[in-house]
């Protein structure tokens, strides 16, 4: 694993409302910091069923990739996104498999749609999160919607620059 990462959990899959495109949204554990990754629709949609623990009726490709692994002896160990450049995230899935560890590159939306099978923890270099990651004010209340708000908010008035193609 690489050294200075933080762990994060997926907050959700909210909708780019100017480019009706889906963004992965990750969270640290205190909330403070987010990171939110646009990917595409079908990913998200991976995603949401599994947060929404939805299980259809034949194994979605996530589903079949983690039945192959548990099948082979392997297991998810952890996922990274170690970097990101030019607005494309990188990540790899740390895998122990009988023959020892493996690491492969893989999309973070196809990583995390797989963490969220496995389970396993997601790690975020702070390279990434000090380039792409959004620091969020606590509210004074622990009300839901009110953090919703603010995320919104916080990702409409994002800079230009951060995302390349992919701004609000």
């Amino acid at each position: 694993m690489i050294e200075e990462c933080i762990e994060m959990k997926v907050s959700g899959v909210v909708m780019d409302p100017n480019s009706n495109t889906p963004i992965l949204v990750l969270k640290d554990e205190s909330g403070d910091t987010v990171l939110p990754i646009w990917i595409g629709v079908m990913e998200a949609a991976a995603i949401a069923a599994s947060l929404e623990k939805v299980v259809p009726p034949r194994p979605m490709t996530h589903d079949l990739f983690a039945s192959v692994m548990y099948e082979l002896g392997a297991q998810l160990v952890s996922v990274e996104i170690p970097r990101v450049s030019e607005g494309t995230f990188y990540a790899v899935l740390n895998m122990q498999t009988p023959n020892g560890m493996l690491e492969l590159d893989a999309r973070p939306s196809d990583a995390v749609a797989l963490s969220l099978r496995a389970p396993c923890p997601i790690y975020v270099t702070m390279e990434v999160v000090e380039a792409a990651g959004l620091v969020v004010e606590k509210p004074d209340t622990d009300d839901n919607t009110e953090d919703s708000e603010k995320l919104k908010e916080l990702l409409e008035n994002l800079p230009e620059d951060v995302f390349g193609k992919y701004k609000i």
